[in-house]
């Protein structure tokens, strides 16, 4: 029964990385001269809880329009609004938003324009005009689905073998465990049959009915 738990460990933790929430939020920033700036985003978070750029499903703005993830994102699920950070552009170079630090710290983030910094919004678009902002983006959780995938055939194929090893490693385990014990068994017996054939030496019994007796030259039966 202890080598079945053992044996059974890497498959709970093999299902349980199966289990995967993918975020939806949407996100509003205003204080533009031209209007508030929307946008939504999907996507996973590691085992901290961030967001990062590699972790994006999808990514719109302008109120629904998909494009091409940033060149860089960041958001923290259980940080808050603030922790929200965007620097995206366009492949052309014609649009481009700031949001977060990027926008504060100005300057070329990952091969995006955000600015001279000091602010908490940038946005140019192709005719030139730029567009700055003080406030905060606000960051709304629209949904939080968990959802459980079958493993991968690779990650199957090192389960079992994961599980073949553990069953054989404790296999062995006990089988020599046996020889030991047989091993010794037979030692101490042997050793014991040697002392005792040292202590009481082999003595023939005498021979009853019948015996041999010499007197006067002669035998008597």
């Amino acid at each position: 029964m202890k080598i079945l738990r053992t044996a059974l460990v890497p498959l709970v933790l093999a299902s349980s990385l199966c289990a995967t929430t993918i975020y939806t939020y949407d996100f509003s920033q205003g204080g533009y001269q031209n209007g508030p700036l929307t946008g939504e985003f999907t996507a996973t978070a590691d085992a901290s809880g961030i967001i990062s750029r590699s972790q994006l499903l999808s990514f719109s703005l302008f109120g629904g329009l998909p494009l091409p993830s940033p060149q860089f994102f960041s958001f923290l699920t259980n940080g808050g609004s603030s922790s929200l950070a965007i620097a995206w552009e366009s492949a052309d170079g014609r649009f481009g938003v700031c949001v977060g630090a990027p926008a504060a710290f100005g300057g070329n983030i990952d091969g995006a324009n955000c600015g001279p910094g000091q602010v908490n919004g940038y946005f140019f678009n192709q005719n030139g005009f730029v567009y700055t902002t003080e406030q905060l983006a606000v960051v709304t959780l629209v949904s939080a689905v968990t959802t459980t995938t079958a493993p991968e055939p690779e990650a199957v194929g090192l389960m079992v073998l994961g599980i073949g090893l553990v069953l054989l490693t404790a296999l062995w385990a006990r089988l020599r465990s046996a020889s030991m014990v047989t091993a010794v068994t037979y030692v101490v017996s042997h050793w014991l049959a040697a002392t005792s054939l040292r202590e009481f030496p082999y003595r023939r019994p005498p021979v009853r009915g019948r015996f041999l007796r010499q007197a006067s030259g002669r035998c008597f039966f």
